[in-house]
């Protein structure tokens, strides 16, 4: 029997920097090693400059995503203003918190740019632990693959065009030597005054 954590595959990665994130993930939804899908979309657009991707078991990810919109939308209305990334990351701790006796088995990674124009990202575990580190963050089955390969890689304040290169490039390279995720992905770059959304070609094997 498969691990509840990796049946259905998949991974993220997000990049802190200088003014802007990049946030990139695979598009394969799988059944163990059995691809059931290669279109899967990770990288949920809450509002033009923050991002949520959910990796782990998909029906709990599912359910969560839909509680998040709901507790966006509402927050919308009654402040009338768009949620900044630091809060938006600290509604979901406490969604996740709260199910903390039966927990929803999804690791979310969040990425944003706020009313300032400074970039954030930030990672969680399944009861809503945040993590906000200044350079990368990423999870999913290719996790430690990427881990290496960004340590090695990502520099604190890097232009847009670093990001790009180098956050494609590390994801492209993790899902190369991941059977359980690849089929491609997409990723997005975003800054203040702009949002650039890419779709980048993998091993399909």
């Amino acid at each position: 029997m498969s691990d509840i954590s990796t049946h259905y595959g998949g991974s993220v990665l997000a990049i802190k920097g200088k003014s802007s994130i990049f946030i990139a993930a695979d598009k394969r939804l799988g059944q163990g090693s059995i691809t059931v899908n290669k279109d899967f979309v990770r990288i949920h657009r809450i509002s033009p400059h923050l991002y949520i991707s959910l990796t782990c078991f998909v029906p709990d990810a599912q359910v969560l995503l839909k509680n998040i919109i709901k507790n966006y939308n509402l927050f919308e209305l009654k402040e009338g203003r768009k949620m900044e990334p630091q809060e938006f990351t600290k509604m979901v701790s406490f969604i996740l918190y709260s199910k903390r006796g039966q927990p929803y088995y999804t690791e979310p990674v969040i990425a944003g740019v706020d009313s300032s124009g400074k970039p954030y990202i930030a990672n969680m575990d399944q009861l809503g632990c945040i993590s906000e580190p200044d350079d990368f963050v990423c999870a999913g089955t290719a996790d430690k693959n990427l881990l290496g390969i960004c340590e090695a890689l990502c520099s604190k304040e890097m232009e847009d065009e670093e990001l790009l290169v180098i956050g494609g490039q590390a994801f492209l390279n993790a899902l190369d030597r991941d059977a359980l995720s690849g089929w491609g992905g997409e990723c997005y770059l975003a800054n203040r005054d702009r949002v650039v959304r890419r779709s980048f070609k993998a091993r399909q094997d």
